[in-house]
């Protein structure tokens, strides 16, 4: 799709918007304005003025979009949906869900480049729909954050009522540990044009110190307590910090059972004593180092109630996660690249207080907006469970279409569904000083491999082989091409499947050219060693006869032994399939330099 570049001198195109067309088309229809007077007023050519009046040239100008309205709001809820589910798509992803669109319609787009839309059509339907689509940097989070259902979060908020009932605000607190780091982050400076690196000179590392941060639903921020990584602790790393912030170290850097006690009674408890008499709450995540023995008698008998958050669900129900640290890491970058551009070296832990206390007062009156927001955006102070809720995917949430159903269903299963694929590694007997390929460790442990080999009917010659396009595939069984024999034989899919599975018939009728399906083929058919195995391929051409709709299929081979990936073979391998040997048809889930993995 070519791009359009306005020349100079060039013809003048609409320069108002359509609000204003409006207007002034409604002023003279009323009878307000006449039509030079209104194109004054609005800076409207008086043509179109006219034009609209009389309901002439009503459409856009240019050429239709290739999806129709509908289409296009059919992809527009999919990609709502699946950034909902935690799965948003990329614009290479987009393309790809485009292109399969158009080949299962049997479409073909002479502006597309083999049915793929390039970035010019995402730029524009991005552009027509940017009341719904942005584009954003998006931040990985753990399948076990994402797990927590709505069940989970109900059962905790019908406790928490039970525990906040009757508390003031002011008593009830949240407490969490966070790490300040010495890196200032990344950002945008102004160089030369085609530079491939825009490098800034400024000494940083890995280092971070732990800090606990307490704040209580009124807004109270209660002090602070830092934690250094060290074998001890200098008077000079507790120089002008904020007012009332204690510290501490530890050989790992971050909070133990014995650094927890000691930041609950030197901090939280001086607090709690101004209110001797009434219920206090305190609310915190569930780590082995913040469940003391001590803790609990104490709160026990200070009439506090100790809440743990449920598990992987801080960033819904943690306020100080929710609101209070992005702004707080903000503050803290800022005031340390200030710091770096003044000073060499990495961040000394005598100047850690200073730019702490830099931080908390730049923050200011915003600390404690930020905590309350917190708390009323977990849904604890006021009490509002909907408000965590509403976070998390329903699948009753979504449009009822089929596909978009489908679509939800896949979604669910890759969020909820956390399967391990990590093999157990075994053992290779190897002698001293010979090396092994990947082939051999698979070897190693099963003859199932030289089975499937036996199993084959492998021809070998110096030109390739195909089969005949023609012939019989009972006659005629896959011919592959083996340049060595120190490759795997061809692909092997599901090749155990069950006899049941095999009498089911799949429906061919919806199959079009280009369709991935799973085909099966008959191996040592007057044998005792007879049995079926399944094979990925691409369908090339498709015709009817008497004997039924055949197929023309370009098989697939595995990928260097792995069981998930498949690639077109150097020799193409082509072969004349019946319907009733094909058993569904395939989905590409990834594609990546000729590479495939199907939904097999």
């Amino acid at each position: 799709m070519g791009r359009c570049r306005k020349k100079i001198g060039g013809r003048t195109y609409k320069n108002f918007s359509d609000h204003d067309l409006q207007r002034a088309v409604a002023l003279v229809k009323n009878g307000v304005l006449t039509e030079r007077q209104a194109a004054e007023q609005f800076g409207i050519p008086k043509s179109t003025i006219n034009r609209k009046r009389n309901k002439k040239n009503l459409k856009p100008v240019g050429r239709p979009c290739v999806l129709s309205t509908i289409e296009e709001s059919m992809l527009l809820d999919g990609l709502v949906t699946a950034g909902k589910w935690g799965f948003p798509l990329t614009s290479k992803d987009i393309g790809f869900i485009v292109k399969n669109y158009l080949d299962t319609e049997g479409r073909k787009e002479q502006r597309f480049k083999d049915n793929l839309p390039g970035q010019d059509w995402l730029k524009l339907f991005l552009h027509r729909h940017n009341d719904v689509l942005t584009v954003k940097l998006c931040e990985n989070i753990k399948r076990a954050r994402v797990a927590v259902s709505c069940d989970t979060i109900n059962l905790f908020f019908e406790e928490l009522t039970k525990t906040i009932e009757g508390v003031d605000p002011e008593l009830i607190i949240n407490y969490d540990e966070t790490n300040m780091t010495d890196d200032p982050g990344k950002k945008k400076v102004v160089v030369r044009r085609g530079t491939k690196h825009a490098e800034c000179i400024k000494d940083t590392s890995k280092s971070s110190t732990s800090v606990m941060f307490c704040g209580t639903a009124s807004g109270v921020i209660l002090p602070l307590y830092v934690v250094y990584k060290a074998e001890h602790l200098y008077n000079t790393w507790t120089y002008n910090g904020p007012p009332g912030t204690r510290y501490n170290r530890s050989r790992s850097g971050w909070f133990d059972m014995t650094l927890f006690e000691d930041w609950f009674f030197s901090i939280v408890m001086p607090y709690f004593r101004k209110f001797p008499d009434k219920k206090k709450v305190m609310i915190g995540d569930n780590l082995a180092s913040h469940v003391s023995t001590k803790v609990i008698e104490s709160c026990k008998t200070n009439n506090i109630s100790f809440v743990l958050l449920p598990p992987n669900s801080t960033h819904l129900t943690q306020p100080l996660d929710v609101a209070f640290f992005r702004p707080l890491k903000m503050k803290w970058k800022k005031q340390l690249d200030i710091w770096k551009d003044k000073n060499t070296g990495v961040l000394q832990k005598s100047q850690f207080p200073n730019i702490l206390n830099k931080t908390m007062k730049e923050l200011g009156p915003n600390a404690s907006k930020n905590i309350i927001a917190g708390f009323e955006a977990c849904g604890i102070v006021p009490l509002n469970p909907e408000n965590v809720l509403k976070r998390i995917p329903r699948e009753n949430s979504f449009s009822d279409d089929s596909w978009l159903n489908s679509f939800e269903s896949h979604l669910a299963e890759r969020r909820l569904n956390v399967i391990s694929t990590n093999p157990r590694k075994k053992r290779v007997t190897v002698p001293a000083g010979k090396s092994i390929s990947e082939l051999n460790t698979e070897i190693v442990d099963t003859n199932s491999i030289s089975n499937d080999i036996e199993d084959l009917e492998v021809v070998f010659s110096e030109e390739p082989v195909i089969d005949s396009i023609n012939s019989e595939p009972e006659n005629n069984p896959i011919i592959i091409v083996i340049p060595t024999t120190d490759q795997l034989p061809g692909p092997s899919g599901n090749n155990n499947q069950d006899d049941d599975d095999e009498d089911e018939v799949f429906d061919t009728k919806n199959l079009r050219v280009n369709d991935y399906v799973l085909v099966k083929c008959l191996y040592n058919k007057n044998s005792k060693k007879a049995k079926f195995k399944t094979f990925p391929c691409l369908i090339k051409h498709i015709s009817k006869g008497i004997n039924g709709i055949k197929f023309i299929c370009s098989f697939l081979r595995q990928y260097k032994g792995r069981s998930e990936t498949y690639v077109f073979p150097n020799v193409e391998d082509v072969m004349e399939v019946s319907e009733e040997n094909i058993l569904k048809r395939l989905m590409v889930i990834k594609e990546h330099r000729n590479t495939f993995t199907f939904n097999m």
